[in-house]
């Protein structure tokens, strides 16, 4: 549809594909402006909560796992300001249309990606590791066993 040296808001190649762009231009025109106006809605909303909840940039600079493991009353502030604020701003639509914050969603979610890296997994393995006694006892069993096995067949003195 969008020949050479066109860009996205351009007309059709020809006269065929011009009227297809015209015929969905009016209603894709229509719902990429509401989503524009939740979009800032959401943004402007946040951004108000964020500064009423008196947290700044450097304390939270994204949702990670400080966030979400060690600030929940920032999550608990954050959640009900927006929230409210959405609910009297575009009543029951936005629920409708998952507008509200659900940080414990969220945080199973982020979870999930915890679960899913890499690093974290062997991180898990290695705490989950055994304990010193267990280290020491295999340690010593295995060493009695090479001797066991070595007795006798390499004694050259």
């Amino acid at each position: 549809m969008l020949g050479r040296n066109n860009d996205l808001y351009s007309t059709g190649t020809s006269a065929e594909d011009q009227m297809r762009v015209n015929a969905v231009r009016h209603e894709s025109q229509e719902v990429y402006e509401r989503n524009l106006y939740k979009e800032a809605a959401r943004r402007v909303v946040f951004a108000n909560c964020f500064d009423s909840c008196e947290l700044d940039a450097k304390t939270i600079p994204n949702f990670n796992r400080a966030f979400y493991y060690g600030q929940p009353g920032a999550q608990a502030c954050l959640q009900d300001c927006y929230n409210t604020r959405m609910k009297l701003h575009f009543g029951s639509t936005a629920e409708k249309e998952g507008m509200l914050i659900n940080f414990a969603e969220m945080k199973q979610e982020y979870q999930r990606y915890e679960n899913w890296h890499p690093l974290t997994r062997m991180y898990k393995e290695k705490a989950q590791a055994n304990t010193n006694d267990f280290v020491q006892t295999m340690t010593s069993s295995l060493l009695e066993k090479s001797k066991k096995e070595t007795r006798g067949k390499f004694d050259f003195n």
